[in-house]
């Protein structure tokens, strides 16, 4: 009796694809990828703007919950930076030790590391990929109309050291005891924080426009979006 045997592994029918194969298989998929990213862009940006909103929005509650819960003036610092891609926000806490409005909306010079009543809450967050706009020419078609005007931030300068560099905060938002925001010494209504893509060029032609308006009396933020 004959035993047969076959050298080799028996034939499965596949083959693996060869070099040219996959070149146009990835050729195909990078022209897809092309014709989508258009179509993805202004999503990407809608989630980034909607991360930066939360984010401020939540240190803007935070500070006035703190404000309240340990009885002291809290200021919400921000920086301006030019409108680019590789420059962007920065914000900060700041409350008084001692519980008065020591801050006295100066526009003194500032340094925090080198004042004894106030001391920074939390550490300092960045915005990535936005641009807080000080005026009020955000047009949000669902953004109701007050009057009085809304006022803008308060103009400061105040000077704290992030990682080791001097960073000037240049606008701040101040929270009494009470739970009021205040950018003066005396109560407005409304204040107006206008958020835009760093990507844009101009307010006009900017997508996923954004506007953060404070009620003076209560402190409180919505937000108000295109």
């Amino acid at each position: 009796m004959k035993v047969s045997s076959q050298r080799g592994k028996p034939s499965t029918g596949l083959r693996a694809f060869t070099l040219i194969e996959l070149l146009v298989v990835i050729t195909i998929m990078m022209l897809m990828a092309g014709l989508a990213w258009p179509a993805l862009t202004p999503l990407i940006m809608g989630n980034r703007m909607t991360a930066n909103l939360l984010t401020l929005s939540g240190t803007l509650d935070q500070a006035r919950q703190y404000a309240i819960s340990k009885n002291t003036y809290v200021w919400v610092l921000m920086t301006t930076p030019v409108n680019t891609t590789t420059s962007f926000p920065k914000v900060a806490v700041i409350s008084s030790l001692s519980g008065t409005d020591s801050l006295a909306w100066s526009t003194t010079p500032m340094n925090l590391s080198t004042n004894t009543d106030l001391t920074v809450v939390g550490k300092v967050t960045d915005l990535p990929n936005v641009w807080i706009e000080d005026t009020n020419t955000v047009t949000i078609p669902s953004k109701p109309s007050v009057t009085p005007t809304p006022s803008s931030t308060a103009t400061v300068n105040i000077t704290y050291y992030v990682g080791g560099q001097a960073v000037t905060f240049t606008r701040c938002v101040e929270f009494t005891p009470t739970g009021e925001a205040r950018i003066s010494s005396t109560l407005v209504p409304y204040i107006d924080l206008a958020m835009i893509p760093s990507h844009s060029a101009s307010l006009t032609d900017s997508q996923n426009q954004a506007v953060l308006r404070l009620t003076g009396i209560t402190g409180r933020a919505a937000i108000y979006r295109q």
